[in-house]
């Protein structure tokens, strides 16, 4: 078994260590916790660097802060999109070994997002690298690096493809074409080969547009989850409700 001080000349090398009599344990620990401190301080720095950068390149929302799974309004037509949400919550650290992500799917307006939303609040607050993207920005911002600024283009791709979590809202809505199917390839195999999560909201128009390949890849890292609510965003613009 090796020695603390043969694992901090290790781990690293330009280490002072005392060596002389009773002093040379206390010194080793001392040593040990001041490296060990050190190297906390330098992970956290990385990592809130990370995320600044991951935050930078999400899709802005000033008040996504405020979705929560407490502010939603769950009911019998959203209970199985609530109830999945509920679930990855609640074992997001057993999900992430499975790599068994969640796809939201049903009418538009009916609070998809609102649960993607609080999924990505909960999962920041966890310290997890999480991204939230709506698919429209994504498409946006790498078409128009085609004739310009490919290092921003990389710089996109890299990001949605190793960040731990990656949260697509409105994936399909519009148009679908086949370069949109390849971004969006070019996204999910890369991320199923090194085993990262996607959460990922779609109305039901928007899935039937969807290849076969894309389905299967879908249903190969998601849980399924349907919300069968009515269109509240819209009957809320109406007053409706």
């Amino acid at each position: 078994m090796e020695t603390v001080k043969q694992v901090i000349k290790k781990i690293k090398p330009n280490c002072q260590i005392g060596n002389k009599g009773k002093d040379r344990v206390v010194s080793e620990e001392e040593s040990y916790n001041n490296w060990l401190e050190w190297t906390n301080k330098e992970i956290e720095e990385a990592k809130r660097k990370k995320m600044k950068q991951y935050f930078d390149i999400s899709t802005f929302d000033p008040e996504i802060k405020q979705y929560t799974l407490n502010k939603f309004d769950s009911n019998e037509k959203n209970k199985n999109a609530f109830d999945e949400t509920k679930n990855l919550i609640l074992s997001y650290e057993e999900r992430k070994l499975k790599n068994l992500g969640l796809m939201l799917i049903g009418n538009s307006g009916n609070g998809k997002t609102h649960l993607a939303k609080s999924l990505y609040n909960f999962l920041l607050e966890k310290g997890e690298m999480v991204v939230f993207y709506e698919w429209s920005d994504i498409t946006s911002k790498i078409q128009n690096c085609y004739s310009g600024d490919s290092s921003l283009k990389e710089k996109i791709y890299k990001t949605l493809i190793t960040v731990d979590w990656l949260i697509i809202d409105d994936l399909a809505v519009g148009k679908w074409s086949e370069d949109k199917e390849d971004i969006f390839l070019n996204i999910i195999n890369p991320r199923i080969n090194n085993k990262k999560l996607i959460i990922i909201t779609l109305n039901d128009d928007s899935f039937l547009k969807l290849s076969d390949r894309v389905r299967s890849r879908l249903k190969q890292i998601c849980i399924k989850a349907e919300n069968r609510d009515i269109d509240r965003r819209g009957d809320k613009r109406l007053g409706l409700i």
